[in-house]
């Protein structure tokens, strides 16, 4: 959704820079659409980890408050 941004993570200070420039950078209707049709959303959609693993994150850990 239009919501959701992307956060890469980055381990050198020029990655971060460019990752911060990327903040100005313009899609024409035409460039979105073709990054559109060559990557579908049905194919990247959906979520981060198999079934089987995501009951392990920290999302269902047992921590007490502190």
């Amino acid at each position: 959704g239009s919501d959701v941004a992307p956060i890469p993570g980055t381990s050198k200070v020029k990655n971060l820079d460019e990752n911060i420039a990327s903040l100005w950078v313009s899609l024409s209707q035409q460039e979105l659409n073709e990054i559109a049709a060559a990557v579908p959303q049905h194919e990247v959609a959906g979520s981060r980890y198999p079934e089987s693993i995501y009951k392990t994150t920290w999302k269902f850990a047992n921590t007490p408050q502190p």
